[in-house]
């Protein structure tokens, strides 16, 4: 199966004499491109021989979700993908986000349902998922109908007012990485380009012949280990381990990707990676993924903006509250929302 042939076309032109180790060099009529676009432009040179391509997410990390944005504006992106799966969308809601991204009026208070509702994430409205739907909005409306980008909901298409069990969000939560999957898988059979958007976790190998844990990527790559090329993001070290940073994350721009090869694929996985999401013993960082992207030291690194509005939304909190009572037999209580400027890493200065 092919890309449909002008796209198929202009991705051959755009991506023509690069490699997924390398940024080739500006010319010296042309100034460098900024960090963030050089780095958006190594990723997408990976569809060059890949169909699908899983870049993992360091929840409400700023950086990586301005890069993301910085990534959908790239000039090659809408030439490159077909297709984006996200984790931060409830399937039950697809029709309505498709009406949307396409163009048409949706009521933000219709539409923030496909962020708000999902099984994976904790309550609260994260302005990075709806700055990330306007942006497909806009990006669709520079193209024609046949070229628009697809935005397709991974989570369970879960319906929270029917909610009466702490059994039922525990059984859809099971099948999240399941969703995830057969929802991508049936996008590349379409022949289309995928961008996959979700934690990092689900896209974490195993080592060969290691434990098996079930998550997207694993059930993507039954049968054909590598057809994904997987991009493990940079969030932070254990202060014990912050030589890692000096030596692979200083020294870089303030954006970058770089493959997990040589010294650095050769590293412990738990050089930067908690115990618990590590698939087994003894794997090395190049077992996990493909390549790492880094957004700076743990000192630039900033929360992303999370909004206070949905706790002004009385409707929404007495939801909540409803929600909270039978997962949890506790009222809810509003979290504390860390400031924008506030360092991701802690013990960050």
């Amino acid at each position: 199966m092919q890309l449909p042939t002008r796209r198929r076309v202009l991705a051959v032109l755009a991506v023509a004499g690069a490699t997924i180790a390398a940024i080739a060099p500006a010319t010296p009529a042309i100034a460098a491109p900024p960090a963030a676009d050089a780095t958006a432009s190594a990723l997408l040179d990976a569809f060059a021989t890949h169909q699908i391509v899983a870049l993992g997410q360091v929840h409400d990390l700023r950086q990586e979700d301005d890069f993301i944005l910085d990534l959908l504006r790239h000039p090659r992106f809408a030439a490159t993908v077909d297709s984006i799966v996200v984790e931060f969308g409830n399937a039950r809601f697809q029709s309505r986000v498709d009406r949307y991204i396409a163009g048409r009026h949706v009521a933000r208070s219709a539409l923030q349902h496909a962020w708000r509702d999902t099984v994976g994430s904790a309550p609260g409205d994260h302005d990075g998922a709806a700055r990330f739907y306007l942006a497909v909005r806009h990006l669709n409306r520079t193209l024609p109908r046949t070229d628009r980008i697809r935005m397709r909901l991974g989570d369970p298409a879960f319906d929270w007012s029917k909610l009466r069990r702490a059994s039922q969000v525990f059984r859809a939560g099971g099948r999240r990485d399941a969703v995830f999957a057969s929802t991508a898988e049936r996008e590349a059979r379409a022949g289309r380009h995928v961008l996959l958007l979700s934690g990092f976790g689900h896209f974490l190998r195993s080592a060969p012949g290691g434990r098996q844990t079930g998550n997207a990527l694993e059930r993507l790559e039954r049968g054909a280990r590598g057809r994904v090329w997987t991009v493990l993001p940079y969030g932070g070290v254990p202060k014990q381990q912050d030589d890692f940073e000096r030596r692979f994350i200083t020294p870089l721009p303030s954006v970058a990707i770089q493959p997990l090869t040589g010294e650095l694929g050769h590293l412990p996985a738990n050089r930067f990676l908690a115990r618990p999401l590590i698939p087994s013993r003894g794997v090395a960082l190049r077992d996990l993924a493909d390549a790492l992207i880094s957004f700076g030291p743990c000192a630039r690194l900033r929360f992303a903006k999370l909004s206070r509005a949905p706790f002004r939304d009385r409707a929404y909190l007495r939801e909540l509250d409803r929600r909270n009572r039978i997962l949890s037999g506790q009222p809810f209580v509003m979290p504390a929302l860390p400031s924008p400027s506030a360092p991701y890493c802690p013990g960050s200065a």
